[in-house]
Order: structure tokens, then C-alpha cells, then sequence
């Protein structure tokens, strides 16, 4: 008796669950191809080999080298242990929002195109900096990045920018501070690169919904 309760109470929560893991396909096929790299690699609990930071790591030196197949393999990976836990709860929540909101189509293109645009763009913006010799920016631009955080946090603002309401604005606002205290107190990499994501993918998010409304806007006066 006891055990047809608790089959059926895992059957009732599959139920639940179920409907939900197929409106985020994207979100758990990355989810599980990024544990998967964690264990091929055997880097679950440890940080990788430094060939393998060389190889997948994008900075400044791997822009100058051309290894942009860098800026799409490492977003399978995570460059510290104690990063991964952080990159994985990034991802639930920035791809796996946009995802269940907006669909799959949208998020592909928030992860897979503007998240490497904008581990470019921040290179980019950085660099110029670092050749006036300005040290500060050199944290930012040589320690190897994996990039899957910074993707998920352009998907999380891609998703904001299309919301409305009140917890809209006050999520972004949240998100500014946090990120902005991040790149204060802990001064590394990742709060440049996720301050700099964050923004395209608002910006990005902003454009298209201006984009939408002015073809609207000419096809009414089109057939009229």
C-alpha cells in the first residue's frame, strides 16, 4: 500500500514536470550537454588542464590568434569548480525563462548568436583600453573565459526587455546592482563580460520589439 502511494505521488509529480521540460527543450539539452563535458573532462570537481583552457578559453590572445570555434565549444564549459554550480543556475534561469516564455527559436538565437557577440563586443570595447595602458582592463581580458554565463545572462536580459510590468523593472534594476557589485568588490572578469551581456541582450531585446512594431505599423498604412 505504502509503495503504490509513493508511486503514484511520483507519478503525479512527473506529470507536473513533464509538461514543463517540453516547453524548455533547449535549456535541458544544454543543461545536460554541460554536465556531460564536466565528466568526459574530468573536471567536475577541479579546474582544467591548461592545454584545455587554451584551447577552449576565449580572451584577447585567442581573438588575436583567430580561435573563434572557442567563443561556441566553450559554452559547454565552465573554467573553475566553483564557478559551475553559478553557471548552471544561470542557465536555468536566463535561458530557461526566456525559453518558457518566448520560445525556443528566440532563446537558440540569444545563447548561440548574440551570447558569443557579446564575449566579442567586450573584448573589443576593452582592448583599446589596454593598448592606452590602462591596467585595470587586463583582468578582463586575458584570463581564458568559457562563456556559458555570460550567454545566459544575454538570454536573461533578451527576456526582460520583452516583459512588462512592475517586478519587469525591478529585475533589471536588481540585475544592475548585483552585476555592478560584482564588478566592484570582485573585480574579475565576469562582472565586465556579464555587465556588457546583460545590456546587449536588452538592447538586442529592444531593437527587435521597435523592429516588430514599425513593420506593423507600415503594413497597417501599406493596405490602407
Amino acid at each position: 500500500m505504502i509503495l503504490k502511494s509513493r508511486f503514484s505521488q511520483a507519478s503525479l509529480a512527473l506529470s507536473r514536470v513533464a509538461p514543463l521540460a517540453m516547453r524548455i527543450p533547449l535549456t535541458i539539452a544544454l543543461f545536460i550537454s554541460i554536465l556531460i563535458a564536466f565528466i568526459a573532462t574530468g573536471t567536475v570537481a577541479r579546474g582544467y588542464f591548461p592545454r584545455l583552457m587554451q584551447i577552449f578559453g576565449w580572451n584577447l590572445p585567442a581573438l588575436k590568434a583567430g580561435h573563434f570555434y572557442s567563443l561556441w565549444v566553450g559554452l559547454l564549459f565552465a573554467s573553475l569548480p566553483g564557478v559551475r554550480p553559478t553557471a548552471l543556475a544561470m542557465l536555468l534561469l536566463g535561458v530557461g525563462s526566456l525559453e518558457y516564455r518566448y520560445g525556443t527559436k528566440i532563446t537558440a538565437i540569444g545563447f548561440f548568436l548574440l551570447g558569443p557577440l557579446t564575449s566579442v563586443l567586450s573584448i573589443l570595447l576593452l582592448w583599446p583600453l589596454d593598448i592606452w595602458g590602462i591596467a585595470w582592463v587586463r583582468p578582463f581580458l586575458y584570463p581564458p573565459d568559457m562563456g556559458s554565463s555570460s550567454a545566459s545572462i544575454t538570454c536573461w536580459g533578451l527576456m526582460l526587455s520583452k516583459a512588462t510590468g512592475l517586478w519587469r523593472n525591478l529585475l533589471i534594476g536588481g540585475t544592475f546592482i548585483v552585476l555592478l557589485l560584482l564588478l566592484v568588490f570582485v573585480q574579475n572578469t565576469y562582472g565586465m563580460d556579464h555587465m556588457i551581456a546583460f545590456s546587449t541582450g536588452l538592447l538586442a531585446g529592444v531593437i527587435s520589439t521597435w523592429v516588430r512594431a514599425s513593420a506593423k505599423v507600415a503594413h497597417r498604412k501599406y493596405t490602407l
